[in-house]
């Protein structure tokens, strides 16, 4: 085994340096670059049992357990981590009140969304963007439902947006949604999108961009200074 080492992270240059960041993605997180702890191998993340999948954000982690529960970890200065248990880091995994019977989680920037088996959405923590959907730029304390949205089948997660596909194959998207290029800004309630191909089945995202498709047939929206979009940038 190989011993682990670890040092912290004390300014932007030296974590640029440290793990490969461009100038621009460090500002875009720069809020948590500074003392970030870098470490020199994996580290197994404990008492994770029943975990049956995990949703990473930015700062955080969530995982869901084989009981439909949540338990999350990291970074809790918009209660992403802990809801209603204060702002400071949570080191280990907590059980997150107010949600139960979830089929999918998926976490952003201070944030995360779960999907329960009744098709409704309890979103929790950081909320200045509208990423919560509940129609107010602020954080919520506990998991509380998106209004207004049902029978969701599968849900995405960037930065600080959300899109969930509902049982009819409709998109709906909250949140920051300037990054997705349809001519759409900051939204705080869910908005039915048109986008995508017919009978859309699944959803992925990346922190600005979403795709939507179904097996055979995908559709891509966002930036593509990278070419992230499958196409010359």
């Amino acid at each position: 085994l190989h011993q682990l080492t670890q040092h912290t992270v004390t300014d932007r240059q030296q974590l640029e340096s440290e793990i490969h960041l461009s100038p621009r993605l460090a500002h875009d997180d720069e809020e948590y670059a500074v003392g970030v702890r870098c470490v020199a191998a994996p580290i197994v993340t404990t008492d994770l049992t029943g975990a049956v999948a995990v949703s990473a954000g930015v700062t955080h982690a969530c995982s869901r357990t084989q009981a439909g529960g949540v338990r999350c970890w990291g970074d809790n200065a918009d209660g992403a981590a802990a809801p209603g248990q204060g702002g400071a880091p949570v080191a280990s995994p907590t059980d997150v009140a107010n949600v139960v019977g979830v089929s999918q989680l998926v976490s952003g920037k201070g944030f995360s969304c779960a999907l329960t088996v009744s098709g409704v959405v309890r979103c929790w923590g950081r909320g200045d963007q509208g990423q919560l959907g509940r129609g107010v730029k602020l954080a919520q304390g506990l998991p509380a439902q998106v209004p207004g949205l049902a029978n969701v089948q599968t849900l995405a997660a960037g930065r600080a947006h959300v899109c969930a596909l509902r049982s009819d194959h409709s998109l709906w998207c909250w949140g920051a949604l300037s990054g997705l290029k349809l001519g759409l800004s900051t939204t705080l309630s869910p908005v039915k999108v048109a986008f995508g191909p017919s009978s859309a089945s699944a959803l992925a995202a990346s922190p600005l961009g979403m795709c939507v498709g179904r097996p055979g047939a995908w559709t891509c929206v966002g930036p593509n200074e990278a070419g992230q979009l499958g196409v010359a940038a």
